[in-house]
């Protein structure tokens, strides 16, 4: 919520930019989860794609599709015992992130920076 929304400066409006605060403080500690696994995982600045995917039970979920170096070549090969095991250690806090942003966010794969929390969400 920014300065020129209608009903900022009033009671409703303060309530709402708590809550969204706390949304993007939520999404910044999972975004932090997943940046260590990353960095430990892959030498050099990495960025991932993530998709929407089903779980186990059918439901919507994310899920990682692609890990690349910083200039999009390929980082990690999808077939890699490596990319499994993060894509696995990554899981929870994708669905965390998933369960706090809209979903229409995740409606095509989307390239995500596990060192920029404000690329994993768009809060309205």
């Amino acid at each position: 919520m920014d300065f020129f929304t209608p009903g900022y400066d009033t009671p409703d409006g303060a309530a709402r930019r708590a809550h969204e605060e706390d949304i993007t403080g939520l999404i910044a500690i999972h975004v932090t989860n997943i940046r260590h696994l990353v960095e430990a995982a892959v030498p050099s600045m990495a960025v991932i794609d993530v998709q929407l995917v089903r779980d186990g039970e059918g439901r919507p979920a994310l899920g990682l599709l692609a890990v690349n170096d910083f200039f999009g070549d390929q980082a990690l090969d999808p077939a890699s015992e490596t990319f499994a095991s993060l894509a696995a250690q990554i899981a929870g806090d994708l669905e965390v992130i998933y369960g706090l942003t809209p979903a229409q966010r995740w409606a095509t794969p989307r390239l995500v920076d596990p060192r920029q929390p404000r690329t994993w969400h768009d809060i309205r």
